[in-house]
């Protein structure tokens, strides 16, 4: 079944599977994602970054005190915005949002990283929900 998603065009984030039902993935992360087959060599699907469709935490900062001579301030998140759940339509988001969203079972995040020699990410090779 993977073999045949490589085939699909890249920038349609719609599988079709044998029931054929559409499922829409959005990738509202700021990368491009690749989906490697399990030999980590193979890209099954890319799944194209669309600035249109961004999902971000806003960070906020509190000054604190300093830990000897390094700086030091508190961190917080606000929730993310979301849009409302679709059935059949699921957002690939970063791990931050998928963690403080763990109610929304539509949130996909990168899972089994693949990496090249250098240690960098360079895809994955399933997208996880938060449990």
């Amino acid at each position: 079944m993977w073999r045949e998603l490589k085939n699909m065009a890249d920038n349609l984030n719609i599988f079709k599977y044998a029931n054929d039902n559409n499922i829409k993935i959005i990738n509202t992360t700021p990368h491009d994602i690749d989906l490697f087959d399990d030999d980590e060599k193979t890209v099954l699907r890319t799944f194209k970054h669309d600035e249109d469709e961004l999902i971000r935490m806003k960070e906020n900062h509190k000054k604190m005190d300093d830990v000897g001579d390094v700086k030091r301030i508190g961190l917080s998140f606000e929730k993310a915005k979301l849009p409302p759940e679709e059935d059949g339509v699921y957002y690939i988001v970063s791990n931050l949002i998928a963690n403080a969203c763990k109610d929304r079972k539509d949130l996909l995040t990168p899972a089994l990283t693949v990496r090249d020699k250098d240690g960098n990410i360079i895809g994955c090779r399933a997208l996880g929900v938060m449990l």
